[in-house]
């Protein structure tokens, strides 16, 4: 009984997620097939950086906010399915924020976690307010010169990785008592025994974790932010390379989050 209500709850996660996914590249389509209003400045060429100053088609936003929502659930039902110790829900949040700005990001974050505490675990409720300061960090700074090159989004998703642990550590100190069932606790009880403080324990378990998918989110983002309409390129410019070249930058940043994610995974098995 309890592996068929076990079946159930993922067979019914997965249509959720499928059809999430299927209308979520309807919309793609849409976006990629829809060209910008005649008012708007020519995004090719050397008038490519016009579009910082160009607003963004309300269409674009009403098809971004629950694309990149849905791009956060996937990740986040995929990492806690394998039990891998970092997150994953906050990719398409950076997409949003780097293409239709902070607060849609906002937006998006807030969807993301309300449909993660009704899909996954109502654990991920009050890590709403994490989502909504990595949005506002990300759209900020990439409006501020932060997405120019490699260097300077390799900071931003340290940055986004530090202020998300900040903000979610006294969340799990004080609303779960220390422990959130995901694979990092096994860090925070090694850091206790071994004579650490509660909050020092969470919030070192909590920035290694949040290192490796900080850096991971914020490159996945890059990647998928290259291969949308020039219009949406605007904040960054890593993105404006060559097709091949801006995705291979992508591949390198993940590649770094991978190895600090390699690393945590190896810490853990012999904690």
């Amino acid at each position: 009984m309890i592996i068929s209500a076990k079946a159930g709850r993922i067979a019914t996660n997965l249509a959720v997620f499928t059809t999430t996914g299927f209308l979520g590249w309807l919309i793609f389509r849409f976006i990629r097939a829809t060209p910008p209003p005649a008012s708007a400045p020519r995004t090719t060429g050397a008038a490519i950086g016009a579009a910082r100053a160009y607003r963004i088609p309300q269409s674009y936003i009403a098809a971004m906010v629950p694309i990149a929502a849905a791009l956060n659930l996937v990740g986040g039902y995929i990492i806690s399915t394998f039990r891998l110790p970092i997150f994953l829900d906050m990719m398409g949040t950076a997409v949003a924020a780097f293409t239709i700005g902070p607060w849609w990001a906002a937006v998006t974050g807030v969807i993301t976690n309300i449909g993660e505490s009704l899909l996954i675990s109502p654990i991920y409720f009050p890590f709403a307010v994490t989502n909504v300061a990595g949005a506002i960090i990300w759209g900020y700074a990439a409006r501020y010169g932060f997405g120019k090159d490699f260097a300077r989004l390799l900071i931003l998703g340290i940055i986004v990785a530090f202020v998300s642990s900040v903000i979610s550590v006294p969340i799990i100190v004080f609303v779960f008592g220390g422990a959130t069932g995901v694979p990092n606790d096994v860090i925070t009880a090694a850091l206790i025994a071994a004579g650490g403080q509660l909050f020092s324990s969470v919030f070192i378990s909590n920035i290694i974790a949040s290192l490796s998918d900080k850096i991971i989110s914020t490159f996945i983002a890059v990647a998928i932010v290259a291969a949308l309409p020039p219009v949406l390129k605007g904040r960054v410019e890593l993105a404006k390379y060559g097709g091949m070249r801006a995705v291979g930058y992508a591949l390198v940043g993940i590649l770094i989050g991978v190895v600090i994610m390699v690393a945590i995974v190896y810490g853990w098995l012999h904690v």
